[in-house]
């Protein structure tokens, strides 16, 4: 079965990480900390990175540690001005609205953040379905009952989809379901547990053909092709290789051979 839904972060993937809105969220959440459970601010960071560790996010953290009202946490940490630090983005839109898949947004923040986000960026029209965690009882990704649920709400399958992700951890449970992962490096290296790793969400359509294999008989057709990423086969049917093509064979008889040779 083809892959039928593309499930995307919204944070630090949808744009890149300069844009500052995750520094603006997490000041947000050591005022928090500080503010509302009355943690020293001296101890905040050693504090939030055990959350991290032991639960996932802060959030989960102070759920199952101090029993916090997680809504309110949700709108205290994303009381921010996103049009001070996002725009439209043109090109989101253009290579968004070219990949013909369902597209269903899948956030560790709110509903309303991720469609604040979306709208400013405008793209949310694009989007089938918003997942914040309200929708997923408060289980923040990497934990594979979040994914679970997305999929059960969906009706789909881990193998109809690809998720696209700039935190390497939560690519490992979406993979043990059966997920394609995409991961957004944004500059630094590949993640081990993607499939394909890329700079830029930019850069996601040229990723995505990668899945791709083209077999046709005429080399100009398969220019294009290469330029989305996809592998090509050329059927010379006794003519002369063609440059425009990953591998040349004679007939398609021989295309066995030349899907191993591109495996």
């Amino acid at each position: 079965m083809s892959r039928s839904l593309l499930l995307l972060d919204v944070d630090n993937t949808l744009y890149p990480p300069s844009r500052g809105v995750v520094e603006r969220v997490d000041a947000l959440i050591n005022r928090y900390l500080v503010e509302r459970v009355g943690i020293d601010a001296a101890e905040v960071d050693a504090i939030r990175r055990r959350l991290w560790s032991d639960y996932g996010t802060t959030l989960h953290g102070l759920m199952h540690r101090r029993g916090i009202d997680p809504a309110d946490y949700l709108r205290f940490v994303h009381a921010i001005d996103l049009g001070e630090l996002l725009a439209a983005d043109p090109a989101l839109v253009v290579v968004l609205g070219r990949i013909p898949l369902l597209k269903v947004a899948v956030t560790n923040g709110s509903a309303a953040h991720a469609r604040g986000v979306l709208d400013h960026l405008g793209v949310r029209a694009l989007f089938f379905r918003v997942y914040g965690l309200e929708r997923l009882a408060f289980v923040p990704k990497p934990y594979v009952q979040a994914y679970q649920m997305v999929l059960a709400d969906l009706h789909a399958l881990g193998r109809d989809c690809i998720l696209v992700e700039d935190r390497a951890v939560n690519l490992r449970a979406a993979r043990q379901l059966g997920m394609r992962t995409v991961y957004v490096a944004d500059g630094g290296p590949p993640a081990p547990e993607a499939d394909v790793s890329i700079g830029s969400v930019l850069e996601l359509e040229r990723a995505l053909g990668r899945d791709c294999i083209l077999v046709e008989d005429r080399a100009v057709n398969l220019r294009a092709a290469r330029q989305l990423g996809m592998r090509t086969v050329y059927v010379a049917d006794g003519g002369p290789p063609a440059p425009e093509a990953d591998v040349s064979i004679g007939s398609v008889l021989e295309l066995e051979r030349a899907l191993a040779a591109l495996a």
